[in-house]
């Protein structure tokens, strides 16, 4: 690689400065952005809806949010019906011992 014999190192360093800036390029446009889509498509976004129309992401989260809301609402609904029983379940137990303590205090 003696530059005096070859051009080979300044025709190297010469494609590799033009050709770095559509590298940079190429990279954000196609490998970001199939990046991007398959962490959206994770998530539950999609671009396309089951019949292929497309629709926008404000969309897609409202409807995701509505979906969570609904979860949660119905979690919450288990979790107060789990706490009232286990209200009653404690009375039970408290009137029933009660009734012996009487029982055997008279």
């Amino acid at each position: 690689e003696n530059e005096s014999h070859c051009d080979f190192v300044k025709l190297r360093e010469m494609l590799i400065r033009v050709n770095m800036l559509d590298l940079r390029e190429q990279t954000h446009a196609r490998h970001y952005e199939l990046y991007r889509r398959c962490k959206l498509e994770e998530m539950g976004f999609k671009d396309t809806d089951p019949d292929s129309e497309p629709f926008s992401l404000q969309e897609t989260y409202v409807a995701k949010r509505r979906e969570f809301i609904g979860e949660l609402q119905l979690k919450e609904e288990q979790m107060r019906q789990m706490f009232v029983n286990k209200v009653k379940e404690t009375e039970a137990e408290l009137k029933e011992k009660e009734r012996e303590v009487r029982t055997t205090a008279f």
